[in-house]
């Protein structure tokens, strides 16, 4: 999962720097304190992580209905919908 968050931040900041001719640290300017390092020590900024998790959370949402359309239709039994669903969300308690 962690590697995902960060293959979608790296992907991100190529867009950037392909749109706005940026150089790889240029995300940099204007942080200041504690913001510009964790931005150094993370490779991101706040905002470039409230997007990442934004689309993993968009994702985990179509993998959601994906998996209730498969249990509705009969597609999958009741014990494997509860086993995708534990991996789909494996931090809820049981």
């Amino acid at each position: 999962m962690f590697l995902d968050l960060v293959c979608v931040c790296f992907v991100f900041k190529l867009i950037r720097l392909e749109e706005k001719q940026m150089s790889e640290w240029d995300f940099l300017w204007g942080l200041k304190g504690q913001e510009l390092e964790d931005a150094m020590s993370s490779g991101g900024t706040a905002a470039d992580w409230d997007f990442v998790e934004e689309q993993q959370r968009k994702k985990r949402r179509v993998e959601w209905d994906k998996l209730k359309a498969s249990r509705d239709s009969g597609e999958i039994s009741p014990d494997e919908f509860k086993k995708r669903k534990s991996i789909l969300f494996p931090n809820e308690s049981k």
